[in-house]
């Protein structure tokens, strides 16, 4: 006997295989109804209660398999016409023996056994919270349908090791069929509720669900036997849970049937192949080709029969439409190998059939008519043209574009105007249009560029160290400088004055004495030239004419006047002049005449004069002169007019005020007044030849450019001195000392007097 997981294995499809079986929903064509009452909801009533269902009790126990009970009517199972039954507390009954085993770890079809097994598993019914076995009357057996029945139940079970705090409720139901024939009969597998597959003493071995027959023939349901996660429970997936699919069962979920008809295997129906493909889109908006790439859905039949496909829609649409499509296959036999037992048909199976577009639109192909991949342009205005991309399914949406410093970087996710040419304006650089398209399907092609482009429409910029100012030392070293941030210097030029165009490669030399003219510029890669440039150099090595008739005098007993003579520059011109006091520079001018003051009374002094261009130059020093500073006294003429004193009366105090004016050596005049009181002359000596005033007898006051103020007589009296002293010139603030000789007499009358001026540096 062939089992669904080994034509699966043989198949290589495994895994579709019970993917496909746990989802196909199988009814017989005659399959009954079964309208018997419905008492027990645990989950898709599948549980049958007709009267007398349950009306024995099999005692609680642990692995119980001696118990034998006669059948209400005979059953051709594999050319042996059965009468009797055995109830075996391990989800299965077995015909002709006891079967004891509570691991399955055989496969049904390897047992030698005539076995039904609703649920092969360690069953175990000792707790008081389990529900027990039960079978049905035999004496007064339960209708199905019409018919005479035998009921097996396993509600609310147990497990080992005495639990029950997970529970499965399931029954076997054999229908008395001898209306068709001779020991023919029905029966049937009901679950509500599967909660648990394993026993505490199983292992990883899980429940069994199927036929076997002693010829070593048989029938698993798609996740029978499994040793890893469980597949039959309530909870498991949608696929194999028990209470979720159905078989031969006219829709009845959690319940599976099977005809048993001259002793032969029950007609298994068809079995169907398929998947849920993805398919991606081959046309516009959808998909071309269903059914032979990639093929639909096959079916076999079991028994070797043939097997007719129809689906729902009856046509498919020669296009599949983006998104999914469903479509209900269903496969029916012919009833092999009893065509009279009638056909078998499965219930729909629902085929989602996924059109997808994860193909992007084809690459532009990018030119410009304005720009040439990497040659340099002065042309700032750029435009690219491509070509138009194409999608075969969802169509083009448009393109995102920008242009960017870098190769190949992506634009932005917002699709521009679907255009195939672009213009804008780029700044000197390089540049690259990088490009992509985007379908209605939201796929984006690679990023796609053009260029480099490389834009150059400024001119470099040269500069030059020519220096500003002139220059002593020829020739004078001349060095340019170009810069172009874009294409680079192509080349550099200058000339000297009028001289020839010269291509520029180092310094160059620019000499002689006067001013030149330099003219430069330079040109780019893209052909853009500079706008000439001009610089000055400006070269003067000869030095002035040397000053002449160099002259130096004192003009007081502190300061000196020096002269000279104008030197001549023909080259850069005269700058001025040096005046050099004793080897040390002291002053520069551009005057002949230099007047130096602060000097020391009687220290001698001597003078040069250094004459300077506008380049720096120096004349040889002309001189020297030497000048002997006169001593610190500055004589003074007195005028010759008297200071009259009259009517003056000893012991008898008066005021007599005059004024006069008094010339220095001619140069300059101050006037001044004079008070002069008389308090008392008794001490006058009368026996002096000329008697003088007592000191401290007089007083007086000056007023004018004096910067004495009033002071007491000294007691000695100075005589002018009738000689010329030095040249005076009347400039600074003087102290001066008075003395006033009185040769009075001791009588009223009137008198004159001289007074004595000395002035010195203040």
């Amino acid at each position: 006997m062939r089992t669904v997981r080994t034509r699966h294995a043989v198949r290589g499809v495994a895994a579709k295989m019970a993917q496909v079986i746990l989802a196909v929903v199988l009814a017989f064509v005659s399959a009954p109804g079964l309208s018997a009452d419905v008492a027990y909801a645990a989950g898709p009533n599948a549980v049958i209660t007709p009267v007398g269902y349950n009306t024995n009790l099999v005692t609680r126990g642990d692995d119980t398999s001696s118990l034998v009970v006669g059948l209400p009517f005979a059953m051709n199972w594999g050319g042996t016409s059965y009468t009797q039954i055995y109830l075996n507390m391990n989800g299965n009954c077995t015909f002709g023996n006891t079967f004891p085993d509570y691991t399955p770890t055989t496969a049904l079809d390897k047992l030698k056994q005539d076995i039904m097994a609703p649920f092969w598993a360690d069953v175990d019914t000792r707790n008081p919270l389990s529900g027990q076995m039960t079978y049905s009357d035999t004496a007064n057996p339960p209708v199905v349908n019409g018919r005479e029945a035998f009921i097996v139940n396993w509600v609310d079970v147990g497990y080992y090791n005495t639990k029950a705090d997970k529970l499965n409720s399931f029954q076997l139901v054999l229908v008395d069929r001898s209306d068709t024939g001779a020991g023919n009969f029905d029966f049937y597998f009901n679950y509500d509720k599967v909660q648990w597959d394993v026993g505490d003493s199983s292992g990883t071995q899980r429940a069994r669900v199927g036929w076997g027959r002693a010829n070593r023939t048989g029938f698993e349901l798609p996740g029978s036997g499994s040793t890893g996660a469980s597949t039959l429970l309530d909870t498991s997936a949608a696929g194999t849970s028990l209470i979720q699919n159905s078989l031969n069962s006219a829709n009845q979920l959690g319940r599976y049937c099977w005809q048993v008809r001259a002793g032969l295997q029950p007609n298994s129906p068809p079995e169907i192949v398929w998947t849920n493909p993805v398919l991606e889109g081959n046309t516009a908006n959808g998909y071309t080709g269903y059914g032979t790439d990639p093929p639909a859905p096959t079916a076999t039949d079991p028994e070797g029969g043939t097997v007719t496909l129809t689906h729902v829609p009856a046509t498919l649409p020669a296009v599949l439409p983006l998104g999914s499509t469903s479509v209900a296959w269903t496969a029916t036999d012919r009833g092999y190998p009893i065509p009279t037992l009638g056909n078998v048909a499965s219930t729909a199976i629902t085929q989602t059939i996924t059109v997808v577009d994860t193909t992007a639109p084809t690459l532009p192909v990018l030119s410009s008519p304005t720009h040439v991949a990497n040659v340099w342009s002065t042309a700032s205005m750029a435009r690219v043209d491509w070509t138009t991309s194409t999608d075969v399914c969802s169509g083009l949406a448009g393109y995102s574009y920008s242009w960017s410093p870098n190769a190949a970087a992506a634009p932005d996710s917002v699709v521009d105007t679907a255009t195939t040419t672009y213009t804008t304006a780029l700044a000197d650089g390089t540049w690259y249009f990088n490009i992509r398209a985007r379908d209605k399907s939201g796929n984006w092609t690679a990023t796609q560029s053009f260029g480099p482009v490389k834009i150059d429409a400024q001119a470099p910029v040269t500069t030059s160290n020519a220096p500003a100012t002139w220059q002593t030392a020829s020739p004078v070293n001349v060095t340019l400088t170009p810069t172009d941030a874009a294409s680079g210097v192509a080349y550099t030029r200058y000339r000297v004055d009028a001289g020839a165009n010269t291509t520029y490669t180092a310094p160059f030399a620019v000499s002689g004495d006067g001013t030149h003219t330099v003219t430069f510029w330079s040109a780019d890669n893209s052909n853009n030239i500079e706008t000439a440039k001009v610089a000055t150099v400006r070269i003067d090595t000869g030095a002035p004419t040397t000053p002449g008739g160099v002259a130096a005098s004192a003009i007081s007993t502190v300061s000196v006047e020096a002269s000279w003579t104008a030197s001549t520059d023909a080259i850069s011109g005269l700058a001025n002049y040096g005046v050099f006091r004793d080897g040390v520079l002291i002053t520069t001018t551009n005057s002949l005449t230099f007047s130096d003051f602060g000097l020391t009374p009687g220290q001698t002094y001597t003078y040069r004069i250094v004459a300077y261009d506008l380049a720096g130059n120096a004349s040889a020093a002309g001189g020297p002169v030497t000048v002997t500073m006169p001593v610190a006294t500055i004589w003074m003429n007195v005028s010759t007019a008297n200071v009259n004193f009259g009517g003056v009366t000893p012991a008898l105090p008066v005021t007599v005020t005059g004024a006069t004016t008094v010339s220095v050596n001619g140069v300059g005049a101050f006037a001044y007044d004079l008070t002069v009181a008389a308090p008392d002359f008794s001490n006058v000596s009368t026996a002096a030849a000329q008697p003088f005033m007592p000191i401290g007898s007089l007083g007086f006051v000056t007023k004018g450019y004096v910067s004495a103020a009033q002071r007491t007589f000294t007691n000695a009296a100075i005589t002018v001195d009738t000689s010329n002293g030095s040249k005076f010139v009347w400039k600074h603030d003087y102290v001066f000392d008075f003395v006033m000789a009185a040769p009075w007499t001791t009588d009223p009358g009137t008198y004159q007097t001289t007074i004595v001026y000395t002035a010195v540096a203040h």
